[in-house]
């Protein structure tokens, strides 16, 4: 009887040894795979972050650059606004002779010019 149970403790070594080997394989693919999937979505979070901090970047760029474009927009409003107010000026005929006698010193008749030295 010695020699039946022999046979029986060895196939069932085998048995659980292959079991243990297709254990050791399937954790060692578990593993690899697990890896696999923590490397992808690293790397993945990494180009989502590195998108979003260049988005900010431009962000805080064009908006200083939009504040840039408001002030100068203001000041050339303002300037236009000052030619249109020089153009309505120089259509009064009052004010086109009043700045050729102050500016290139012509008079009107019976009108006597002098020049002073500017205080400085």
């Amino acid at each position: 009887m010695t020699g039946n149970v022999t046979p029986l403790r060895e196939q069932q070594q085998r048995e659980w040894s292959q079991q243990d080997e297709q254990r050791r394989k399937k954790r060692k693919y578990l593993v690899r795979r697990l890896t696999m999937l923590f490397l992808v979505t690293f790397l993945a979070g990494g180009a989502l972050i590195t998108g979003l901090v260049v988005q900010a970047q431009t962000k805080v760029t064009k908006q200083e650059q939009y504040i840039e474009l408001q002030e100068k927009l203001s000041t050339l409003e303002q300037e236009q606004q000052d030619l249109e107010n020089q153009i309505e000026k120089l259509n009064d005929d009052e004010y086109v002779g009043k700045l050729a006698r102050e500016e290139y010193y012509l008079s009107d008749d019976n009108e006597i010019i002098f020049s002073l030295p500017d205080d400085e």
